[in-house]
């Protein structure tokens, strides 16, 4: 099999592996919140779905840094400071999913809007702002995103799955079903970017 098709079926397989392990976790909770008679109970906040997603992000973290570590030694030039940002990134998504840091940033903005301490429902345009400054970053290292074959597919993955998650964010409030299909979406973005930077890390490791 040559590099192209050998490429293609590790994508596959990783691909598999993550939808796959995506859909037992979010099965799972959901019939465990059924049986204590609230679907959505252990996507909310400090629940299950939620300490995985913390878990995800700080393992992301932690990949990004390394290959920071790694390509600072192999091959030292500008492009390794995107590795370095993302490590930064991740780390603080991490803490904010674990902490609600941005939650109580929202507790704090609606205050200040209408007079009274009660959440705007600014989750998802808190989420797409990451993701705006995500693309900004990601654009101005793009030759270094284009260096790894498959990085830029996961990155997709991801993003697209962070757009599912800004969607359904509008109409959590009127139906628990949407909630839960946007913090699955949240954690399936999650899981592909840990897949992203964990490829990459490993390449980087066999060099």
């Amino acid at each position: 099999m040559n590099e192209k098709g050998s490429e293609f079926k590790k994508n596959v397989l990783i691909v598999s592996a993550v939808l796959g392990l995506n859909f037992v976790v979010i099965t799972c909770s959901i019939f465990s919140g059924i049986q204590l008679g609230n679907p959505a109970l252990r996507f909310e906040e400090n629940q299950t779905v939620t300490f995985l997603s913390a878990l995800l992000l700080g393992l992301t973290g932690w990949s990004a840094l390394m290959t920071y570590f790694l390509r600072r030694r192999l091959q030292p030039e500008s492009g390794q400071r995107f590795w370095l940002l993302s490590s930064l990134g991740f780390f603080y998504l991490c803490l904010d999913e674990y902490f609600m840091a941005h939650e109580g940033i929202d507790d704090f903005i609606a205050s200040l809007l209408k007079g009274q301490p009660v959440r705007s429902e600014m989750d998802g345009l808190t989420i797409g702002a990451f993701g705006v400054i995500a693309l900004v970053i990601c654009w101005n290292f793009r030759k270094e995103i284009l260096s790894h074959a498959s990085f830029l597919l996961f990155l997709v993955l991801g993003g697209f799955c962070l757009a599912g998650t800004v969607f359904f964010d509008l109409f959590k409030q009127l139906d628990v079903r949407a909630e839960v299909v946007e913090e699955s979406f949240k954690f399936l973005g999650v899981s592909f970017f840990f897949a992203a930077y964990s490829r990459v890390l490993f390449s980087e490791i066999n060099r």
